[in-house]
């Protein structure tokens, strides 16, 4: 049986809904573990939501045609060896960073030039330079200074 042109379209359709739904749960578990260093109570919402049997929950994984149970069952172990891990090895912090002759830890470097950890972390997540990475620069004022003075 061949397809029509609208029946192909339906079904891409659908198949991007799925997707669509499938990443909505996805970026729930990843709330829900604190994998972006959000607000404790973002981080107890989600786990609310995936863990608490809501009728929204249930309704999303209808759309993303997973069960619920199963989403629940796998966020919870998620959950639970995200927490397991050490608070500085969840963002990394044995990567070596090199810059001057010296080679140090990102906690080292945090301690070293008195830029927060979580600074140190969000500037290389950005794609900065070593340089700017390590900077004493609060790289934010700057930005809204160019911004103001234009």
């Amino acid at each position: 049986m061949t397809m029509t042109k609208t029946e192909k379209t339906e079904e891409a359709h659908q198949g991007a809904s799925v997707a669509l739904w499938r990443a909505v749960i996805t970026q729930a578990i990843a709330d829900a573990c604190g994998e972006r260093q959000a607000e404790e109570s973002s981080i107890q919402e989600a786990r609310e939501w995936i863990l608490g049997n809501s009728r929204d929950f249930h309704e999303v994984c209808a759309l993303a045609l997973l069960e619920p149970d199963k989403v629940s069952a796998f966020a919870q172990a998620q959950i639970t060896a995200f927490a397991a891990r050490p608070p500085r090895q969840r963002y990394g912090s044995s990567r070596i960073i090199t810059h001057a002759g010296k080679s140090l830890t990102l906690e080292q470097w945090a301690h070293e030039t008195g830029v927060s950890f979580s600074t140190l972390v969000s500037r290389l997540r950005a794609g900065m330079t070593t340089d700017q990475v390590l900077s004493t620069n609060d790289y934010r004022k700057q930005k809204r200074k160019a911004l103001t003075n234009d």
